[in-house]
């Protein structure tokens, strides 16, 4: 994010620079230890729809550990540490990039690097699971009066808890190529080949939940 015409995140340039940046990161661990205390609540409650449940345990469980991609932003790029081992202090500390430094080329509205590795992107679909599972939860109710399979609350909550393993494993498959400085639009070989599999494994178990009930 640009305020005052540079980064808000990281910029340490000035006494006032800190204490926006300090303010900013104190609200995101607040935020996290927030969402870790809802993690708790949820995993001791019971609501009626166990889909439903399970959605949100798994959407919260996830969103908590999008933001915990987030922490990983905060630790000296290489430039920065050549500043602090030489007895320097940089302006900035911290970068959402990985393998080149912020402000590259990006992709269009989003701005996510299109040549390096970008941390902002597992950390914005492991956050948005909080909405991403009860959607997948409400999803499997509508067709459930056309096909009775999903009038089972049990066969829900089992596509909703593949449903979740398929995004944790989504957010893996994110953050694991950004920390290697892999831009999102040049996947390699490894990378494409986790992909496949993660979606061989999603797919396969869904379709014999669903061929076992009929």
């Amino acid at each position: 994010m640009i305020f005052r015409d540079h980064t808000l995140h990281f910029t340490k340039a000035t006494p006032a620079d800190v204490m926006i940046s300090n303010v900013v990161a104190g609200g995101a661990y607040a935020a996290w230890l927030m969402t870790a205390a809802v993690v708790v609540l949820l995993l001791v409650q019971r609501l009626p729809d166990r889909a439903l449940n399970s959605a949100l345990r798994w959407g919260t469980g996830l969103a908590l550990a999008g933001m915990g991609v987030a922490m990983l932003m905060f630790s000296p790029s290489p430039a920065q540490q050549a500043v602090l081992d030489a007895g320097g202090k940089p302006s900035t500390f911290g970068a959402h990039s990985v393998g080149v430094e912020d402000g590259g080329p990006g992709l269009p509205v989003l701005g996510w690097s299109t040549v390096g590795g970008d941390l902002r992107i597992p950390h914005f679909v492991g956050v948005h699971g909080l909405q991403v599972l009860p959607l997948v939860a409400f999803g499997l109710l509508l067709p459930a009066r056309r096909y009775a399979v999903l009038s089972d609350d049990v066969v829900r909550r089992r596509l909703v808890r593949i449903a979740g393993a398929g995004y944790a494993g989504l957010l893996v498959l994110l953050t694991w190529p950004a920390q290697r400085g892999q831009s999102i639009v040049h996947p390699d070989f490894w990378t494409l080949t986790a992909g496949f599999a993660a979606g061989a494994v999603v797919l396969r178990p869904s379709a014999e939940i669903l061929r076992s009930v009929r």
